[in-house]
């Protein structure tokens, strides 16, 4: 589980009738130290995500850690992700006034990538 600020609008690769999301998040694990960590959604995850995830906003992601390894001109690569399971939008940026004074919400998102908000 982990909670951040995506960096930038995610990636989006398609082949055939799959597509797959990549994209960044930061996470302010102390004051002046944030971590990155990169994310990967595939298939379903990864439309849902391409709809509704956009630079900037707050969001939580559920996820397995991946590594893999791979090998070029004779070096190894090392390389950590998180693979998406689920998620949830946390905050769009410039709606946190609007939201209380008009009492909007944020977008509906499938049930399938929601999680019960009040443990934040």
């Amino acid at each position: 589980i982990i909670a951040g600020n995506l960096t930038g609008d995610p990636l989006i690769y398609a082949k055939d009738e799959k597509k797959m999301a990549t994209f960044s998040i930061c996470v302010n694990v102390a004051k002046d130290k944030p971590e990155y960590h990169d994310i990967v959604a595939y298939n379903k995850t990864a439309e849902i995500i391409e709809k509704y995830f956009k630079k900037g906003y707050q969001i939580h992601i559920v996820g397995t850690l991946r590594n893999t390894t791979s090998e070029k001109d004779g070096k190894k690569y090392h390389n950590r992700f998180i693979a998406a399971e689920k998620g949830m939008l946390l905050r769009v940026p410039g709606k946190a006034a609007a939201n209380e004074e008009k009492k909007e919400t944020l977008p509906e998102v499938p049930l399938i990538f929601r999680m019960i908000k009040k443990f934040y």
